[in-house]
Formats: C-alpha cells, sequence, structure tokens
C-alpha cells in the first residue's frame, strides 16, 4: 500500500518537471551602441549645493551667459577656477551668479572643501 501511495506522489511532481516550452528565456546577446548625448547649451545655468556636492556637476552655457550656485547646505562654500572666476563665499541658503563673457572649459572647486568640484562648458 505505501508503494501505491508513494508512486500517485510522483507521477504529477514528474509533469510539473517537464522542459516545456512555456518558460524559456531569450536573452539578446547582439553588440549594442550606447545612445549619442547631444548638450545643448543654454543662456543660464543653475548649479546647487547639497551635501557637499556641486548638483550639476558639468554645465553647459552660450558665451555670454551665467551661472547660479544656490548654498542648500548648512556651511558656506565658493566657487572658484583659480585666475577664471571666483564666486566668492556662498553661505547657507544664499545664492552667487557668475557671467561668462568667452567660450571655454572651467573647471572649479569650493576653496573651503577642496573634493567638491565641477566644471562651466561655455561655447
Amino acid at each position: 500500500m505505501n508503494r501505491s501511495l508513494a508512486l500517485l506522489v510522483l507521477i504529477p511532481l514528474a509533469g510539473a518537471c517537464s522542459s516545456g516550452d512555456d518558460n524559456k528565456t531569450s536573452v539578446d546577446t547582439s553588440p549594442t551602441t550606447a545612445p549619442s548625448v547631444t548638450v545643448v547649451a543654454a543662456e543660464t545655468a543653475d548649479i546647487t549645493i547639497a551635501d557637499f556636492m556641486f548638483t550639476a556637476a558639468e554645465v553647459h552655457i552660450k558665451a555670454g551667459g551665467s551661472v547660479t550656485w544656490t548654498n542648500g547646505d548648512d556651511q558656506a562654500h565658493t566657487a572658484t577656477s583659480s585666475g577664471n572666476f571666483d564666486a566668492g563665499a556662498i553661505d547657507p541658503s544664499q545664492s552667487s551668479t557668475v557671467e561668462f563673457p568667452v567660450a571655454g572649459t572651467f573647471t572649479y572647486v569650493c576653496s573651503f572643501h577642496p573634493f567638491m568640484n565641477g566644471t562651466v562648458v561655455v561655447e
């Protein structure tokens, strides 16, 4: 009697483990190309300072445009590009704007916290 019971249990399990086509997964392994990204320069850009980071880390503006940094941290920060521009000390909840009359790529740091950095690209 035990053998009959064992067969009744095993027969439905064997059907459940079949290799039917219902659960096939296919993976596309063909090479792909990353989409191109076009950055359009704006007249102005806004950068938020928060959690000791500049967000956005890189902005693109047109020559003659400006960038405004707004400090959302509880400590003062700067946006300083040696020999190019200095937004000065930006106190918490305050902003500073710098105009960029000529084209170029300008990297900058917070002079109080030099691990903070960003880039302004002027086109």
